[in-house]
């Protein structure tokens, strides 16, 4: 008999619409500020936002999803960047700031965090500026965590079990 206790396995439903932008469009998506020259960009079959501004200004790309109060859910995306400077990224789900990158070139890097609901309606935004260039952002999830008991909630099961197990012999005997 084997038992995973004390870890959390993603569940299938991603709550994202058009996460890999694989529509060739922003459906879906809400985008503000400074986002007049971002688009779709297609390489070998795969789809990404391609995200600039005009400096300083901020750029926004923003999907509200339906979440459950209490629930944790994994978040993740891939980002990458075209190497010119200065430049800005931030994630945020619900409020708190995930991640930001700044005057950094991530090239392919996938991000990934652990959240828990405290609303219905949960807020995932992408912030953004890159004056001289273009973000890539790509793969966007977000899933709900299926937690399995703690440890000791799965020893007190097993216990409880075994002691079921032990009376259902006793009775046969």
């Amino acid at each position: 008999m084997a038992l995973a206790v004390g870890m959390s396995i993603p569940a299938k439903a991603n709550l994202v619409s058009n996460g890999n932008f694989a529509t060739g469009n922003f459906s879906g998506w809400t985008l503000s500020g400074d986002s007049s020259g971002d688009y779709i960009s297609e390489t070998s079959g795969v789809y990404s936002a391609a995200l600039t501004t005009n400096a300083p200004d901020q750029g926004y790309i923003s999907q509200t999803l339906a979440t459950t109060v209490g629930q944790v859910y994994l978040v993740s995306f891939l980002l990458a960047g075209d190497g010119a400077t200065p430049n800005s990224f931030s994630a945020s789900l619900g409020g708190p700031s995930l991640t930001n990158v700044g005057d950094t070139l991530p090239s392919g890097t996938s991000y990934s965090y652990d959240f828990t609901a405290s609303s219905t309606a949960t807020s995932l935004q992408f912030s953004y500026s890159d004056a001289p260039g273009y973000f890539y952002l790509t793969n966007i999830s977000v899933t709900a965590l299926t937690n399995t008991p703690e440890p000791s909630t799965a020893v007190a099961g097993i216990g409880a079990l075994m002691l079921m197990v032990y009376g259902w012999r006793k009775r046969l005997s």
